[in-house]
């Protein structure tokens, strides 16, 4: 699963961690890799470590194996390198 966040965007962290429990407490999602993309980091609000520690994936029950990346959609920056964690991941859970 590709989570996209906006790193702008502080006053919804809690809303958008809801929202993230919600889709992950589903039977169907139990286990799976978890790619969280945080845009904007050229313009951040939030660091990935405060994400991190907002979101508190460590305590979302059934979660599988996950991982938050910075990026820029506009210029690109850390895409790839998502993307390639989550291709790795889905390689290791199969």
């Amino acid at each position: 699963m590709i989570y996209v966040l906006d790193s702008t965007d502080i006053e919804r962290i809690d809303d958008a961690k809801e929202s993230l429990e919600l889709v992950l407490s589903s039977d169907d999602m139990k286990g799976i890799p978890l790619l969280v993309l945080a845009n904007k980091q050229d313009i951040a609000r939030l660091s990935v470590k405060e994400i991190s520690d907002k979101l508190n994936l460590n305590k979302i029950q059934g979660i599988g194996e996950w991982y938050i990346q910075g990026c820029c959609a506009l210029q690109g920056e850390g895409i790839y390198e998502g993307l390639d964690w989550l291709s790795k991941a889905f390689k290791k859970s199969s």
